[in-house]
């Protein structure tokens, strides 16, 4: 309640002179406080601060959030303000003082005692608050166990009538902790010297008492204790006086003045400390039983010594007692001693288990025990009867580590070839490459007549070789071995590794002069496998498969790697027919899975996708295979054009295990669907998400083109530009910074942002490509002559010339500079397969139709019809064909032309100028029911026009007027060709 009050005096602040918004919300927060919502007026005050820095109110704003956080425990934030109130000008002298205090209070609770001295030095000397801040500092040095810098602060406190008697107290009591005992009586005499008022004297004629007793002042020290208990009855240090006597009849060994104050102590406080005295005493005299008994009355004691002391006199007694009693004794002392492991009596912890079990010949019980044991840290009594119990321990329990020492100490004193085995052997357990290799050179070196543990040591040593990395180390001891001694086991070693090295060279060479055996037969397909020689190793399968020599396992073997062979061959009708071969023998497990994978992947290629999938599905059944099987399935979807499956199969393996083998690639996949079907918010979503989860995958430039591409797409040109040019600043490849300058110089120029354009170009490397942007930037800015000199410089170029020639004839034909505009299409032409040629060529011919050279003008037309079958210009080529014939007065050919024209293209938008061509030709002719067919087509596509023509149907007239074609409509039409 005080501290409510203390909170609301030291804070609430309502003045009259506040105005304006700044005055409302300090008015808010004087509410707040009122109605003790500190934690709101806190948050409302922090933001107050920020909000009006310049503020009338700042100082008192700023004093108040202080105070606050100082109040909640918040020192840090506490102290922070503080400073920034200090920072505040025309603060009063008892303003600072007050905030220097609070600083330094702040910094004690946070234990940043140099900070706290500097803060306590700036407060005026004369100042009271100086000395309670001294005084705090004092006692956090003494509440932290910093007993000499505690005595330092409280010395200088000594000479300050306000806290002189306190520092008095709290130098003796630190001199105590200390060990001090003269220096803590003498500071003791000191402070009881004169009136008591104000002096806690029953804590210090406790503390008196007890400094006689470590002083060896036994008499003296029972008779300040006893005046103590006598004149100070309800004291709350009572407690501690009676242990104090009780510890100090005990070391007199009293035991009757002892029994009576551990009968005090009982049911109190100290009556577990009672019962560990007396433990302790029990202990140290050799009475394990006794002992004991009063540690089983201690309660879950912390203390390694209680916690030694109990586990020992355990063991003593159940040693002492033997049978099933003594035993069960013995293996709770030995819980016991577990406790005593991580604390300052470790090494009896680990000692004593150890020993324990020892002798039980618990061996890896001894180990287990063993595995917090550090040499260095082991006390020396205890060193050289561990090692023992290691001995015997260490090669029992495979603890390879700790074996090599022992062997090494067995070796170094024996120089046995047993020694030397046992060395190599736990050398190659440890996987160690280096001392493998030394103990084997001494072996071949010291006993090179020895057969009784050569075959072993040669297996291990290259069996060590292999998996160390050194194959050809391994390879080398086999054939060293293989020299002198036949061997099957160390044969096939030597051919495994060169299977698994992949030295199928070596493998024929070694295998072509053994005999033709079922598995020298499979090594050899193997082999030719490994070399791609496919047709040798099929061959070589099928042989072991249809021998007769062959065991089951061969046969399946052979089987499995025939359709691997017919896979790798991309045969895969084979492959599939050699899985259904492979599945037809049901004893034929071991590789079931790998071939179904094969079957599954060869439908997969030959497009059989349902079918693939289905295999896929069964595959999937084993947990190892599962989210590969889902993946494979989400792909034959993908292939097969089925993108919303797809895009599913995808998103589940990514849902279900973010961390998964296939996740990143199947979210990758997902978000390119995603772009291909233009959901492209979606694109953005997700690939944010892929930033997100997966920021170091390699995937993670060309889901950001995505990205970058789909904001564009949305015209979101900011976040387009911004997400390329994150692109550009966290990779390190040259190649994709350059495309990544590319794209933001295209988008730059699409928006017409010309100066962010022309940066982005000047980071490309490529000289080519920048001269090639600079000229569109300049020809979209107008700058016409500048574009033409800089397309100029690449007329010739293999990469951009086809481009270029395309833009300088397309400006000169749209100037009407036919000569020049024909050059350049024509340069084009040159190029083989170029993009462009179908747009030069009709580009050529509508030149020579507007010069009026009508052959050169129609053999170009007919080029474009027959030469480029997916040229888009085919229909306007055809058209200008017909109308080409008509000038030339070539009306068959015309009029067919039309006819092929109306039959081909009956979505044209040139159908109705057709129709009327077609309509018109047909009158000509007196074909008037030809004519009507085409009228009434006419009709309907252009209305208007038609109902020229229809005075020739309605009075029926049998002579075939000759019409003028050179009506206003159809000029119209032709010029639009022509154009085109």
């Amino acid at each position: 309640m005080k501290k409510k009050l203390f909170i609301l005096s030291l804070l609430i602040v309502i003045g009259s002179q506040i105005f304006a918004t700044d005055r409302d919300d300090m008015k808010y927060i004087d509410k707040l406080y009122e109605a003790k919502e500190y934690s709101m007026a806190t948050d409302e005050l922090k933001t107050f601060v920020g909000k009006y820095p310049d503020s009338r109110y700042q100082k008192v704003a700023l004093e108040r959030l202080s105070k606050t956080l100082y109040l909640d425990k918040n020192y840090k934030s506490s102290a922070t303000y503080f400073n920034q109130y200090l920072k505040l000008e025309k603060l009063k002298r008892d303003e600072k003082d007050e905030a220097h205090y609070y600083l330094a209070r702040n910094l004690i609770y946070l234990k940043d005692y140099n900070g706290a001295k500097k803060e306590i030095n700036l407060i005026n000397k004369n100042s009271l608050k100086k000395i309670d801040a001294v005084y705090y500092l004092g006692i956090s040095y003494y509440e932290n166990g910093r007993y000499e810098e505690a005595k330092k602060t409280f010395k200088y406190l000594i000479t300050k009538p306000t806290r002189s008697k306190d520092a008095l107290l709290y130098i003796s009591l630190s001199s105590y902790n200390n060990k001090e005992y003269v220096n803590s009586t003498i500071y003791l005499d000191e402070y009881l010297k004169g009136s008591t008022e104000g002096k806690n004297i029953e804590l210090a004629s406790y503390m008196y008492g007890m400094n006689q007793y470590k002083l060896g002042n036994n008499d003296l020290a029972i008779k300040k204790l006893i005046e103590v208990e006598t004149n100070y009855p309800q004291s709350e240090y009572i407690a501690d006086v009676r242990y104090g006597l009780l510890d100090i009849y005990l070391s007199n060994e009293e035991m009757t003045k002892a029994d009576e104050y551990y009968k005090k102590l009982m049911g109190g406080n100290n009556e577990g400390k009672a019962n560990i005295l007396l433990a302790n005493y029990y202990f140290a005299q050799k009475n394990y039983e006794t002992s004991m008994k009063y540690y089983e009355l201690v309660n879950n004691s912390n203390d390694a010594k209680v916690i030694y002391g109990s586990a020992f006199s355990m063991f003593k007694v159940g040693e002492s007692k033997g049978g099933t009693e003594g035993k069960k004794l013995v293996e709770q002392s030995k819980k016991t001693f577990k406790n005593l492991l991580r604390t300052n009596l470790n090494s009896e912890g680990i000692y004593y288990m150890a020993l324990i079990d020892f002798r039980a010949k618990k061996y890896s019980e001894v180990i287990k025990n063993l595995k917090a044991y550090d040499e260095s840290k082991m006390k020396r009594e205890y060193k050289s009867n561990i090692d023992l119990f290691l001995g015997k321990s260490y090669f029992e329990t495979k603890n390879y580590k700790k074996s090599r020492t022992y062997y090494t100490d067995v070796y170094n004193r024996t120089q046995s070839k047993e020694g030397l085995y046992q060395l190599i052997l736990v050398n190659s357990k440890l996987k160690d490459l280096k001392n493998t290799r030394l103990r084997f050179n001494e072996y071949r070196t010291k006993f090179s007549t020895d057969i009784e543990y050569r075959q072993k040591i040669y297996l291990i040593v290259g069996n060590t070789y292999y998996k160390g990395g050194d194959t050809k180390g391994a390879k080398d001891t086999y054939k060293e071995y293989l020299r002198s001694y036949n061997d099957t086991k160390i044969s096939e070693n030597l051919i495994t590794i060169l299977v698994a090295a992949g030295s199928y060279k070596e493998l024929i060479i070694y295998l072509t002069p053994q005999p033709k055996t079922a598995e020298n037969r499979y090594l050899l397909g193997v082999a030719y496998l490994g070399l791609t020689q496919y047709e040798k190793a099929i061959e070589k399968f099928e042989g072991v498969i249809t021998g007769k020599d062959a065991n089951l396992f061969q046969k399946e073997k052979s089987n499995y790697n025939l359709v691997k062979a017919h896979f790798a061959a991309k045969n895969y009708g084979d492959a599939i027919k050699s899985a259904r071969q492979y599945f037809a023998v049901k004893e034929y497990k071991r590789y079931k899975n790998e071939v179904m994978d094969l079957e599954a992947l060869s439908n997969f290629r030959l497009g059989k996708y349902q079918k693939a999938r289905g295999i896929f599905s069964e595959l999937g059944k084993n947990s190892k295979y599962k989210e590969y099987s889902s993946f494979q399935i989400a792909e034959t979807y993908y292939n097969e054009g089925k993108f919303d499956l797809s895009f599913k199969g995808y998103n589940d393996l990514y849902e279900e295990n973010k961390n998964g083998k296939y996740a990143i690639v199947s979210l990758y996949w997902g978000i390119n669907i995603l772009y291909t079907q233009e959901n492209y918010e979606d694109v953005i979503k997700i690939s944010e998400e892929f930033n997100l989860e997966y920021p170091e995958s390699n995937y993670i430039a060309d889901v950001n083109f995505y990205r970058a591409d789909a904001y564009f797409k949305l015209n979101d040109t900011k976040n387009a530009a911004k997400t390329y040019i994150k692109i550009y600043q966290e990779t390190a490849d040259e190649k994709l910074k350059n495309k990544t300058a590319k794209e933001l110089t295209t988008l730059y120029y699409n928006v017409d942002d010309y100066e962010n354009a022309n940066l982005w170009k000047e980071k490309i490397s490529d000289s080519n490509e920048k001269i090639y942007l600079s000229a569109l930037i300049y020809e979209k800015q107008g700058k016409t002559d500048l574009a033409i000199v800089e397309y100029k410089e690449l007329i010739d170029n293999v990469e951009y010339g086809s481009k270029v020639n395309f833009n300088l004839a397309t400006y000169y034909y749209k100037e009407k500079n036919y000569d020049e505009s024909k050059k350049y299409y024509e340069n084009i032409l040159d190029v083989e397969d170029g993009p462009y040629k179908d747009t030069a060529t009709y580009r050529i011919g509508q030149i020579y139709f507007k010069s009026k050279d009508y052959s050169k003008a129609l053999r170009n037309f007919m080029k474009v019809e027959l030469l480029y079958e997916k040229s888009s210009l085919r229909e306007a080529a055809k058209l200008k064909i017909a109308t080409t014939y008509e000038i030339q007065k070539a009306d068959e050919k015309a009029k067919k032309t039309y006819e092929e024209f109306y039959e081909t293209y009956p979505e044209s938008k040139y159908r109705g100028l057709v129709l009327e061509k077609l309509l018109v030709i047909n009158l000509n002719e007196e074909k008037i029911e030809e004519a009507k067919r085409y009228y009434d087509e006419f009709l309907i596509a252009n209305e208007e026009v038609a109902e020229g023509y229809t005075l020739y149907f309605i009075e029926k007239k049998e002579k075939t007027a000759q019409l003028n074609t050179e009506k206003n409509q159809e000029k119209v039409e032709e010029e639009k060709i022509i154009k085109e």
